[in-house]
């Protein structure tokens, strides 16, 4: 019988597994029995490495070796000043490799071990996929992984080496957004033709996506998004509001302790979770500061939302944005589906239904399973094992960010080959003109955004054509 295919949710904070068989979607479960899997690793002092919710418990006697939120490194240069901002709030040491990529160092048997993000994400893979042969008791290499919509191509080449490495073959890296429209689909009928607007707030991402389901295609119309906004960014004010209270009231500076970054942000963690069902609620901190042992800090819903306002806002600027730059018209979309921890929080789903004004939000019973059980879908249609017979949906889906090369040889401008939000696959052709009479190979450079000045664009490679024809001569008459 031909292998299983399963789908995985690699998330930024949890991550997931989940299979489509013999007609219905289940979530496979870890060794723990946990339905999410915590995507955290433990690097033991004594060399141990441990994955999950074990690790997160016993990193706290040692912060430093609890590594997390590898999604946040995955694919940036060391200098990006995104990754930078994000090094501030980590308890772990992160430092840059000869070619300017991110080591994560951790200390183990008196030595330091020093590992890439891809590796990071290698051994997380590793883990999930251990959990899963338990599980089905047999072999499992085939998977489809998911990805944020607005990832980069260094960012899913790396999660496609790490797959490689950790004994997967990819059959298909499918967007987080369009792996939840696919379980609407299928759990929901629907007219012949029926428009939907995926926002997707996860813990470490933000995607929107506009898809249009026609008979048996779903076609991604647009979309758009933040890799370095979601949940953490939400636990990041809290955490600045808690720093400030313990500088400016207390005269300490919480920011010398890693242990001490680490609890109160799980702490934060903890307020922004109970903010979504309470009025109010209270960290307390203990232990932290010599001469006051118990420190209670509270905290409103209306203090929370209004310092995190501006981070709600943005993800409703970059959804209006794309709809404004595909001109789909809000009152064509028929369906808004959340999906992502992060949407729980009431003032976000507010937000989403006032931009609608006050349309119905379609929202999942756990958000943070819905990406995993899609992923999971559409690996059954990649499947050849008969347990996995499925009605296939074909998915076509769109550039989420240009490709272009220089315009000028005398300046820095973009010249834009393929727009973003063009459908794939597809062919361009572009004219290159060969001034150079003795030249007979030619070479030009690509780069991925939509920055006019394409030095502020991500360098993707370099093109090199080989038999060139050479320019004619100049006759002079």
């Amino acid at each position: 019988m031909d292998d299983l295919v399963i789908g995985i949710d690699l998330g930024t904070t949890n991550s997931c597994v989940s299979l489509y068989t013999e007609g219905k979607t289940k979530i496979l479960e870890n060794a723990f029995d946990g339905r999410i899997t915590p995507s955290f690793i433990y690097f033991s002092p004594d060399g141990e490495i441990v994955i999950g919710e074990h690790g997160v418990k016993m990193s706290v006697h040692k912060p430093e070796n609890g590594i997390y939120e590898m999604k946040r490194l995955v694919g940036r240069q060391f200098d990006d000043p995104e990754l930078q901002k994000s090094l501030k709030y980590f308890p772990f040491k992160v430092t840059a490799s000869p070619s300017n990529l991110p080591l994560v160092s951790v200390k183990q048997k008196s030595a330091i071990c020093k590992k890439s993000p891809q590796e990071l994400y290698t051994v997380l893979l590793k883990a999930l996929k251990k959990y899963t042969e338990a599980k089905l008791e047999e072999t499992i290499n085939k998977a489809v992984i998911t990805v944020p919509a607005y990832f980069n191509v260094a960012q899913k080449e790396v999660t496609l080496e790490a797959a490689k490495d950790a004994g997967f073959t990819v059959l298909k890296l499918l967007n987080e957004p369009t792996a939840a429209a696919l379980v609407y689909y299928f759990e929901n009928d629907t007219d012949k033709t029926h428009r939907s607007l995926v926002y997707d707030l996860g813990g470490g991402t933000f995607d929107v996506a506009v898809l249009e389901k026609r008979f048996e295609n779903i076609q991604v119309l647009c979309v758009a998004g933040d890799t370095q906004l979601g949940g953490h960014d939400i636990d990041t004010c809290l955490l600045n509001y808690v720093y400030r209270i313990l500088r400016t009231q207390y005269g300490y500076d919480p920011e010398a302790s890693s242990d001490d970054k680490r609890r109160l942000r799980l702490k934060c963690e903890d307020a922004k979770k109970e903010l979504s069902t309470v009025e109010s609620t209270v960290i307390t901190i203990n232990g932290m500061v010599s001469k006051h042992p118990k420190i209670k800090i509270s905290l409103t819903k209306d203090e929370f939302e209004a310092m995190t306002d501006h981070l709600f806002k943005k993800t409703i600027d970059i959804l209006d944005e794309c709809l404004r730059s595909s001109k789909i018209s809000k009152r064509s979309i028929q369906e808004i589906i959340l999906c992502g921890g992060s949407t729980r929080i009431p003032k976000i789903q507010k937000l989403v239904s006032d931009y609608f004004d006050g349309k119905q939000l379609n929202k999942f019973v756990n958000t943070s399973e819905c990406v995993a059980e899609g992923a999971a879908l559409q690996a059954a249609m990649l499947s050849t094992n008969r347990k996995q017979k499925i009605d296939e949906l074909r998915i076509v889906n769109v550039l989420p960010l240009s490709i272009g090369t220089w315009g000028h040889s005398l300046c820095h401008d973009m010249s834009f080959l393929i727009k973003r939000g063009t459908k794939l696959p597809t062919s361009v052709t572009h004219v290159f003109v060969n001034t150079e009479t003795d030249e007979t190979t030619f070479t030009f450079d690509i780069y991925e955004g939509e920055r006019l000045d394409l030095r502020k664009n991500r360098y993707l490679g370099t093109v090199l054509l080989t038999d060139v024809e050479s320019a004619a001569p100049f006759q002079k008459k």
